[in-house]
């Protein structure tokens, strides 16, 4: 089944296919990635994109942003991520997203350094 894979580092958007169904969806996502995944919903056909949870964890990372009607301002995502379709049963499916569609929707950030403390993350573009 066709999905897409957002590269930030390369500034690329390419399809990917989840061919094996003997790994588990969730899995494979983790291995894509390279790890534990959060989901951000970016419209309401039920196309997801999966991102490392432990993106701003680091301490630099690349970026993007999703321009989306879900939210009021571009979303930012860091690292890798995977986007998946959902039915509205909400078994697994092709997005419903074009790959030009999600183009437009992306903006590749670059790479930013990254400093956390109690107070939350603070975010420094790197020259």
């Amino acid at each position: 089944m066709k999905h897409f894979i957002i590269r930030p580092e390369l500034g690329e958007i390419n399809e990917l296919f989840y061919l094996d169904k003997t790994e588990p969806k969730y899995l494979w996502i983790q291995r894509m990635i390279g790890g534990p995944f959060q989901c951000v919903d970016i419209n309401d056909e039920g196309d997801t994109i999966y991102v490392h949870e432990e993106g701003l964890l680091k301490s630099s990372n690349y970026f993007f942003e999703v321009k989306s009607s879900l939210y009021e301002e571009p979303y930012p995502l860091a690292g890798t991520a995977i986007v998946s379709g959902t039915t509205m049963d909400g078994d697994d499916a092709k997005p419903k997203i074009t790959h030009k569609e999600l183009k437009e929707m992306i903006t590749f950030k670059g790479k930013h350094k990254i400093e956390s403390d109690v107070l939350g993350f603070k975010i420094a573009a790197v020259h």
